[in-house]
């Protein structure tokens, strides 16, 4: 509830509200409404003043203990549940409550131990059984968990909850076609619930299927418009969808950020999306990189990514993009997209042998070449023609016949790459001129000519 919208209502108001500081009773209702409006710090200090006079209260820890939990201040929260389960044990509610506390604050066992208590005293309560089951999910013990939520709906079959925690469980564990039709379920008895609604969008969206995962995740969004996860994949999904859709895509990934700047996965799929849209954002894209790299500075597909951005930039960069694409490799070493960038990147900066080296590894490793050998540089086709030249005394430069024959090879090797067949037919007669008393290197480029990448 919003606290400016009701702070006209005249039982709230500050200046008109007097009391006796001994109407305890009346502080009770004022930290109530206070609760009820989330302005939890004041609740607090109502609640204290009862405390000051008298703490045998019930009601008030179990209250105090409530807004404790929804200020994250869960290891305080539970010194308020304990003081309730000391003056009533069988409060299972309050067992309930403190295993949720336990349970955000990490201590999964004791969690479940408090669940357990709360079943014990009352075990039809099927919002306890799938809380526990959520304690056993987080655990990673996924089927206890799934047996939790099986009782929950035993005792519920309209518990949208525990449909779709089951779901998720199952969908995560590869049982795919059972977890969508959790999330189906959920979705039939509350049209208005946004878990299942995220959770079957995403699947949607990891499975190519754009235009029902919009409709999901367009869906998440009017219920709860500041869940920043659902900005996130619901503007993956329209980046997807075609350059057509790349503005409002943009809203949604700016939301996203503006709810959760931190968030390391929305600068990596940010970057990512000004990645795409071409040069003229890279500049930007560069900030959101060097975000992602610092939540994750072992992600290949960034590195590979950031590389790339760098290596289309001002010469000044490429130092920079030859080190990303370089810890690409380290990470995955059989990336031929990594090593085709590079090698091109050595070949603008005019470091031949090593240029030519990286492209044979990118061959090599040819079913990982994202373009399949057009070439991440395909938008300047003049890069390999104006070294030409500079390919000849590449050539040139080595003393023995048998080392120029293994120089054409790889020239060949090249314009494989670029699916230049003219280019790699000419390296391979230069390579010929060579190899008269070396018939194995002949007979290599009679198969590089035959060659399919």
């Amino acid at each position: 509830m919003n606290s400016e919208k009701n702070s006209g209502e005249k039982k709230h108001d500050d200046k008109t509200f007097e009391i006796d500081l001994e109407d305890m009773e009346a502080w009770f209702k004022r930290g109530n409404d206070l609760l009820d409006m989330r302005r939890f710090e004041e609740a607090i200090e109502c609640y204290n003043k009862i405390l000051e006079i008298d703490q045998t209260l019930e009601g008030l820890w179990y209250n105090k203990g409530l807004v404790l939990y929804y200020l994250g201040r869960f290891e305080e929260a539970n010194v308020c549940y304990d003081k309730v389960l000391e003056i009533d044990p069988q409060a299972a509610d309050v067992w309930a409550n403190k295993g949720l506390a336990l349970g955000d604050f990490g201590r999964l066992q004791e969690a479940i131990e408090c669940y357990d208590k709360s079943l014990e005293i009352n075990p039809q309560n099927a919002h306890v059984w799938t809380n526990k089951g959520k304690a056993f999910d987080d655990f990673g013990r996924l089927q206890e968990a799934i047996e939790c939520y099986d009782k929950a709906l035993e005792i519920d079959p309209n518990y949208t909850k525990a449909w779709n925690n089951k779901g998720r469980i199952l969908e995560n564990s590869g049982r795919v076609q059972e977890g969508i039709e959790c999330y189906k379920k959920a979705i039939e008895l509350d049209s208005n619930y946004a878990h299942p609604h995220y959770n079957y969008g995403t699947f949607l969206l990891n499975k190519g299927r754009y235009l029902e995962a919009a409709e999901h995740l367009k869906k998440v969004i009017e219920i709860d418009p500041n869940l920043a996860e659902a900005h996130l994949n619901y503007a993956i999904v329209l980046k997807n969808m075609g350059r057509t859709r790349f503005v409002e895509a943009e809203k949604h990934y700016k939301k996203a950020l503006e709810l959760k700047p931190d968030m390391g996965l929305i600068h990596r799929n940010y970057a990512l999306f000004l990645f795409c849209v071409g040069p003229e954002r890279f500049a930007e894209a560069d900030k959101h990189f060097k975000k992602t790299l610092e939540s994750d500075p072992r992600d290949a597909e960034i590195l590979w990514a950031y590389g790339y951005l760098l290596s289309k930039m001002e010469r000044e960069r490429y130092p920079e993009a030859e080190k990303y694409l370089r810890k690409a490799l380290e990470i995955n070493p059989k990336d031929g997209g990594s090593w085709e960038i590079l090698g091109w990147l050595y070949l603008l900066m005019e470091r031949l042998e090593d240029g030519v080296d990286c492209l044979m590894m990118a061959l090599t490793f040819s079913n990982q070449l994202p373009d399949k050998g057009k070439g991440v540089f395909s938008e300047l086709p003049s890069l390999a023609e104006n070294l030409s030249v500079k390919f000849h005394d590449y050539v040139s430069a080595f003393g023995s016949d048998e080392e120029k024959c293994d120089a054409c090879y790889r020239l060949a090797m090249v314009y494989k790459i670029l699916v230049d067949e003219e280019k790699v037919e000419y390296w391979c007669r230069e390579g010929e001129k060579y190899c008269k008393d070396f018939p194995e290197m002949k007979q290599k480029l009679d198969v590089m000519q035959k060659l399919k990448v």
